[in-house]
């Protein structure tokens, strides 16, 4: 605990476990008594705690706290564990999600929505070459030229969807 905040060796003896705190006097006293009330109903609260070092910055902890009665005395026994590099870390892989999901979107408009844009202008020119050749493929050919651009409609709708705008 010491090292995690900060603090020398024996430091933190004596001292009010609310300097640990960043929360204000007030909300933390509010705080306080929500974690109490959970302890007395369950035995246990366990949650993110808004806690500060000794320089004064902000550390990001999560404890676990239970109750122990000591010659008749109750007790808090408090577990903090730094909560820093597992945030770092969901940060990173939001990040690299995020960036997964821009490459997709872009590979879904820029390739396959470009590809099926080609092939349904293709399609357009032997369908239009079937219409004038009275050709028993033209409906078909029409059909194909419908779907490639519900097809592109979709791709760009799936993209627009990945990439989080619309």
């Amino acid at each position: 605990l010491e090292r995690m905040f900060g603090y020398a060796p024996a430091e933190l003896d004596g001292c009010n476990i609310r300097q640990l705190s960043r929360r204000p006097a007030e909300a933390y006293d509010r705080r306080v008594a929500e974690m109490a009330a959970e302890v007395d109903a369950r035995g246990y609260w366990t949650g993110a705690m808004a806690s500060r070092r000794k320089d004064g910055s902000a550390l990001a902890t999560h404890g676990t706290i239970t109750r122990v009665a000591i010659d008749g005395v109750n007790h808090w026994v408090v577990v903090r564990q730094d909560m820093t590099e597992r945030h770092r870390v969901q940060r990173d892989v939001l990040d690299a999600s995020q960036r997964e999901k821009e490459e997709l979107a872009h590979e879904l408009h820029e390739g396959l929505g470009q590809q099926l844009t080609g092939i349904g202008l293709l399609a357009g020119t032997l369908r239009d070459a079937a219409v004038r050749s009275h050709s028993a493929l033209a409906p078909s050919l029409q059909r194909l030229s419908e779907i490639l651009v519900e097809a592109v409609g979709t791709c760009r709708r799936l993209a627009q969807g990945v990439a989080g705008f619309s």
